[in-house]
């Protein structure tokens, strides 16, 4: 095949097809290890949401669509304010610090953070979690109390925020390490409800915003763990 030239390949970039699935909610990663920042490109609706919420993410552009103009990526996001756009994607560049990778296994086709690793890719998600201590479960992950057998959904991640300096309690006069101490007090803390008490309040609850907006109303209460006393369903 003959060389192209920059005009010959613009041409040919204009047959592709730009009517992709937004089913796909492909995200993509660019970077060289010498960078200070990271690119991410995303259609996932999860991911969407949190960069656009990120205090560290400079939005490059939102892909829009609507009614009226703009659509398509709009590289001055504050345009769309007074329209209907629905935004499907966005690209940011974010420091590196702030990459996660994350692989616990889900019950659900559901993305729960920048990266995820294969299924079987045990070796891999026990290196990027909690240096390979703890495998945490995602966000509407279902999980087991190891101590009494119950069983729970989690609501809220605390990744960076042991047991020992998570406050708990009333006046927050005590810590979830202190009210569990038979488990490693560095360990990440996990949220939860259980699922008895989801199904006794929330008839025909659909998904977990439905029970974190439910815990933001106190209509059902949200426990704090260490994340080494729950396990994952099937584990």
């Amino acid at each position: 095949m003959s060389r192209l030239d920059m005009a010959d390949r613009g041409r040919l970039a204009e047959r592709v097809d730009n009517d992709l699935k937004r089913g796909e909610r492909e995200t993509g990663l660019d970077f060289f290890d010498s960078d200070e920042r990271f690119t991410i490109t995303s259609y996932s609706p999860t991911i969407v949401r949190s960069l656009l919420k990120h205090n560290e993410a400079r939005i490059n552009w939102i892909y829009a669509t609507g009614s009226a103009e703009p659509t398509g990526r709009v590289t001055n996001p504050s345009l769309l304010l007074d329209t209907d756009a629905v935004v499907e994607g966005v690209q940011a560049t974010l420091p590196k610090g702030t990459l996660k990778i994350k692989g616990t296994v889900r019950r659900r086709n559901a993305d729960n953070a920048i990266v995820s690793t294969p299924e079987d890719a045990q070796d891999a998600r026990e290196a990027f979690t909690d240096g390979g201590r703890y495998i945490l479960p995602g966000v509407g992950d279902r999980v087991v109390d190891r101590e009494e057998g119950d069983e729970l959904l989690v609501v809220e991640l605390h990744e960076q925020t042991g047991a020992d300096r998570y406050e708990i309690g009333l006046f927050g006069d005590t810590t979830v390490a202190e009210q569990n101490p038979h488990y490693d007090p560095a360990a990440p803390v996990v949220e939860a409800v259980y699922i008895d008490d989801v199904e006794e309040t929330l008839d025909g609850w659909r998904s977990v915003e439905d029970v974190r907006d439910a815990v933001a109303f106190d209509a059902v209460t949200a426990y704090s763990f260490p994340a080494d006393r729950l396990r994952g369903v099937d584990e």
